[in-house]
This record gives C-alpha cells, structure tokens and sequence, in this order.
C-alpha cells in the first residue's frame, strides 16, 4: 500500500468517524442549545455525506499537498558574484517628537521632554438590575485627560551609514547603520552639558566594515568575489519509499570508521562564503586557497548551468584506486541519508573525489552527481582524465577572473578569464554538466512517507472544522430550514 493510499484510508475513516460521532452527540445531547434541536435520520445521512465527501474531502487533500510538500522541500546553495559595493548616508537630526523621523538614523537617546494631555475613554460593564428584570451601565472610569511625559530622540552623530555589496543573488548588508570614523568628533550635540547621557555607546559599530572594503577593493581591480546563497528545490527521490532510486552503500561504516569521509558543511561565513573542499587524511597547503578558487568556479558553474561542485581530497594510501567505486557511492550515500536532514546534498550536486598517496599528484579520481541518472558522460570524463594532474587548486579549478554581464532580464551571466583548470575544463567541455529536472520523477510523489505526526494533525484539523460545521448547521441551518419548511407546508395548507 502506498503512502498516499494509506494516507487516503486512514484520514476517510477518520472523516467518517468523526462527522457520524459529533452528529450523534448533536443527535442525543442533552445540552441546553441543542436540546430543542431534532435532526431528522435523512437530514443527518446528508450532513454527514456532506462532511465526508466535501469539508473533510478538501481538508484531507490540502493537508495532504501540504505535507508531500514539506517532505519534498530540501534546501540548495544557489551561486553567484559580487557586483558594484553601495553605501547609503543618512543625515541625522533630533526628532520633533517621540519616536518621531531622525532622519534614518537608529542610534539615538532620550533628550528635551515635554508634556501630552491624552485622552482615556470611558470604561464601564453592564450589570443585571436588582429586580432581575433589565439591566444597566457601570461606570468604571469615565473618560478623561491624562498627562503623560515624553522625549525627543537625539543621535549620537551628524551621520550614519550602511553599508551594502550587491550581488547576483541579491543584495547583502555588511554593516548597517554604522557610526562615522571616530564618532567623537562628529556628535550631533558637541555641548556635553547639555546631554543627558555624556558618553557615547562604545559597542556601537564605527568606521568602514572590513567586508565592504575587501568587496570594493575585489570589484574596483576587476576580479569580483563568488558569492553563495541558500535556496531550496524539490526532490522527490529522497523522502520517497521507493529506494531502488535512493543512493546506497553498505560501506559507509567502514569508511567513517578510517576516517575518510567527511560532514557535508551547510554553514555560512563571511556573509556568503560556504567551503565545498574536503580533506580526509591528507596535508595540503593554504586550505583556503582551495576554497576561494573552487568558490570562484562554483560561481560560474551555479550561474551558467545550475549545477555545483565538491570536491574531497583522500589518502590514497588507505583508499585504492580498486576502491574508488565504493568510495564515492558510500560517500553519496551518506551526504543524502537523512542524517542531514533538508541539507543532504542537493540534486544539482557534482562530486569528485581524488585520491593522493604523496598530496602533490592525482593518483585516481571518481565522480558521482545527486540523481540517480544523467550525466554520464561527465561522470566518465571526471573519473579517468584527471589521473596524474597536479594536486593543486590552480591546477584543478584555475585562478578564474569572474565577468558579469547583466542579461537585460533581471538576471545575470558569469564569464570567466583564465578557465584552464583541469576539473573545469570538463565540467564546461563536450560533455559539460546538465541539470537533470526533478520533474521526471514527479511520479515518486505517491511514494512519499508521510509521518503518523502529519496523519494526525489532518485528523484533528477535520475534528476541529467538522465540530464547528456541526455546531453552525445544527445551531442555525437544520432550524432555519425546517421553519422554512414548516412555512410552506403551512401555506399549502392555507391554499388547500
């Protein structure tokens, strides 16, 4: 039985149950309001069809959608560039009021107050009369005038700043609201007699943010920075019960226990940075190097083909070039096992893994993508063209010179000078990676497990909406329409 066949069952018997049990306590209660109601067996049989086949029909459904929706959603790394760092000055001024315009200025204190006269409404209740009978108005507190004390808001300085570095993937703020280069020379009130907090707030941000200047500095010399952003798609293939389509290795352990295969990172630094190197018993020189020039690359191919590439460097000493097959399945396996949840490595993914016995030559690569097919080709030429290249990040990915070109349609191309590396030349040459569309496997959506957590919340939100469609037409409907009903008979009888 599939998960959306159960799912159907389950929630149809618990529609069922639930429209027939609240209509039989509407039925049989002996609530005071629903003690005059009588409901007849044939109009209870069509509320109760009504229930079944139409509110909780819909709800089951939406619910449903809902959570296939939910366990389908994973999340990806979307990748770009960095465009022309902005800065937007405010000019700042006390406020006339409280809370009144500082001239977008956010670091400020409370200064000049002065006095309101605001007006309280009347506040009353009604009470029964003595006799029983009627009832009249209480006042507690008749309306009124109070005075209330407010202040004016002063910045600290004559400006503030924020400081902004677009990208093709959107704007990112670096520093907002900064106070100008030594804010003690530019108070907006340099009378400090007059203040009635003399010092300024030490952990106040001030000056240029170095993020911004290292931004500005990359764009102005013409090599723009790679920028990485969250972002989600679906994958139906992950949480879908069908596992023959589901990567698998049953050598897992056995590699985590040698210490070769790595957690997949999902974190972001430095704003937009996330690492996509790994390495897993080797030495190499300026990791960091590794990551900027793969970042760089990840750049232009998350742009241009909507795919994104890891790479793990390994001991070749420990994993053999007979091995490099298990290698790369179980280390698929393992970045899209539920260990990780919405952040198992995305569909668009690329993975290579080299192996080095002395960390300056390839002595064997393997490669694998996040589907299940496709790419083959690709996979072919990663796997046996990069044995005996040089271990090096220039070597592999280049030192690319990112160009970005603005399509005219809201979006952006990147280009790049200096793409000689040998990883990149492949993932861009005759057989350059395809992003293969989720939408072929749109039928594993039927096999989606939904959890007993997600089953029950559809239950309770058909009782919740069930009880209050019950109370709705017992209350108002079914009375409404047998006086209807009683009217005609009436008037036929008249006629008659």
């Amino acid at each position: 039985m599939t998960a959306s066949l159960m799912l159907n069952v389950w929630a149809s018997l618990g529609s069922v149950l639930i429209a027939v049990a609240i209509g039989l306590y509407v039925h049989y209660s002996k609530h005071p309001l629903l003690n005059d109601i009588k409901i007849k067996p044939w109009e209870y049989s069509a509320i109760t069809l009504f229930l079944v086949f139409g509110l909780n029909l819909v709800i089951t459904t939406v619910g449903y959608n809902m959570a296939v929706t939910h366990q389908t959603t994973f999340n990806e790394f979307l990748s770009g560039a960095e465009l022309q760092p902005v800065i937007t000055v405010y000019g700042c001024h006390e406020s006339d009021s409280q809370g009144g315009s500082t001239g977008g200025c956010t670091h400020t204190y409370d200064v000049d107050s002065y006095t309101v006269q605001v007006w309280h409404p009347e506040v009353s209740h009604m009470e029964q009369d003595a006799d029983g009978k009627g009832s009249h108005k209480v006042v507690d507190s008749p309306g009124h005038y109070e005075t209330e004390t407010r202040w004016r808001q002063r910045p600290y300085t004559t400006t503030e700043t924020t400081w902004t570095v677009p990208t093709t993937l959107g704007d990112y703020v670096v520093g907002e609201n900064w106070l100008p280069e030594n804010p003690q020379a530019h108070r907006l009130m340099p009378e400090w007699g007059q203040d009635r907090n003399d010092a300024l707030d030490t952990s106040l941000s001030s000056g240029t943010p170095d993020a911004w200047t290292a931004a500005n500095n990359r764009v102005q010399a013409g090599t723009p920075g790679p920028v990485a952003k969250e972002g989600t798609y679906l994958n139906y293939i992950i949480p879908s019960v069908n596992t023959r389509l589901r990567a698998y290795s049953s050598d897992i352990a056995r590699f985590q226990k040698s210490g070769l295969i790595p957690e997949l990172g999902h974190n972001v630094y430095g704003y937009y940075y996330v690492d996509g190197a790994y390495f897993e018993g080797v030495n190499v020189a300026n990791k960091g190097d590794w990551q900027f020039k793969l970042a760089k690359l990840n750049a232009m191919l998350g742009t241009d083909l909507q795919g994104r590439l890891y790479v793990v460097v390994v001991n070749a000493n420990t994993v053999s070039e007979h091995e490099t097959t298990a290698y790369i399945r179980a280390l698929t396996a393992y970045w899209q096992s539920p260990k990780f949840g919405k952040d198992a490595v995305s569909k668009n993914a690329i993975i290579v893994a080299l192996g080095t016995k002395d960390g300056t030559t390839i002595d064997w690569s393997d490669a694998s993508t996040g589907m299940p097919r496709g790419n083959e080709a690709l996979l072919y030429d990663l796997a046996h063209n990069l044995t005996g290249a040089k271990l090096d990040p220039t070597a592999l990915f280049g030192d690319l010179t990112l160009v970005t070109s603005h399509t005219g349609k809201g979006g952006y191309t990147i280009s790049a000078a200096n793409n000689n590396g040998a990883v990149a030349a492949i993932l861009f040459g005759p057989d350059k990676f395809q992003r293969v569309h989720m939408g072929m496997y749109s039928y594993l959506k039927g096999d989606v497990a939904l959890t007993g957590g997600e089953i029950t919340l559809i239950l309770v939100v058909n009782f919740i909406f069930s009880l209050i469609a019950w109370a709705a037409i017992a209350l108002w409907a079914v009375p409404a329409y047998q006086d209807w009903q009683a009217g005609r008979s009436s008037g036929r009888s008249f006629r008659s």
